[in-house]
């Protein structure tokens, strides 16, 4: 019984069922005539795709956004992902009243520059009520779909977070006189703060204090981060050289841009 049950077991995960495919257009000449406009206003503009998939049958415009955008790899705040980090939930509940004030609020806040609404899977009241909004301005019409400008957006950097932070240096990275420093981070509930294609960096200013509370070693840093930001947990980390003499001392992480002491904390060198 036992060996039946194993067999019957193996024959169910082996059955397949064939995925529901879309045909998509991938020959260069076949872009989609607003995002080669796209190209020509701004290749680092971000662009939002609507309407946010709601039902089954839409499903599939997550992928076909995201196909979309690798023709010219603009910025894309919504596209398909194994991932889907908390802010994204957030951003697709907003959206799915869209056209509203708060989701043009929220899209400004994310630092949107470009709207383009897919009319064949809008309703036609969406799409009339549009006109009602000045921040929309329509840029180009490629029937059933439309671009629009977002103005007042607020495109931001990682180096203008708010919230909770948490300063830490790791051992073990693996090379010699080196280990990497680790801001851990929590959004504050308010803020909204995109990670972006050309915006995936960040600058920080390491220095070392000795036991007299003397400068003894500063370091410059670019920390590239690819990752989603979410609302409860991040981190942004980066190798770094130790001091070479022992001793224990005290690591500021600044802001070099203002001076801003962004966390701190003691590490011992062996």
């Amino acid at each position: 019984m036992i060996g039946l049950v194993a067999v019957s077991c193996l024959l169910a995960e082996s059955v397949w069922v064939p995925l529901n495919l879309v045909a998509v257009r991938g020959r260069p000449g076949d872009v989609h005539p607003l995002y080669r406009r796209l190209a020509e206003l701004d290749l680092n503009a971000p662009l939002m795709e609507l309407p946010v998939p709601k039902t089954a049958e839409q499903s599939t415009l997550d992928a076909l956004y995201t196909f979309s955008s690798i023709h010219t790899w603009q910025p894309l705040v919504n596209g398909y992902a194994s991932y889907i980090p908390g802010l994204y939930r957030e951003l697709c509940e907003v959206m799915a009243e869209f056209p509203s004030s708060r989701a043009i609020r929220h899209l400004q806040a994310l630092g949107v520059r470009y709207v383009l609404l897919r009319g064949a899977h809008m309703s036609e009241e969406a799409l009339k009520a549009v006109k009602r909004f000045p921040s929309l301005r329509q840029v180009e019409r490629c029937e059933p779909d439309v671009l629009y400008e977002l103005s007042d957006s607020n495109r931001r950097s990682l180096d203008e977070w708010m919230g909770e932070t948490r300063f830490r240096i790791e051992r073990g990275f693996g090379v010699r006189g080196q280990a990497r420093a680790r801001l851990e981070f929590k959004l504050a509930a308010s803020e909204v703060i995109p990670v972006l294609p050309g915006d995936r960096s960040t600058r920080w200013r390491l220095n070392w204090r000795d036991a007299s509370n003397r400068v003894i070693q500063t370091q410059a840093l670019t920390v590239r981060n690819s990752h989603w930001l979410t609302a409860e947990s991040n981190t942004l980390g980066e190798p770094i050289d130790l001091p070479t003499e022992p001793g224990t001392y005290t690591v500021e992480l600044v802001d070099p841009s203002d001076g801003r002491e962004l966390g701190s904390c003691t590490f011992r060198v062996r």
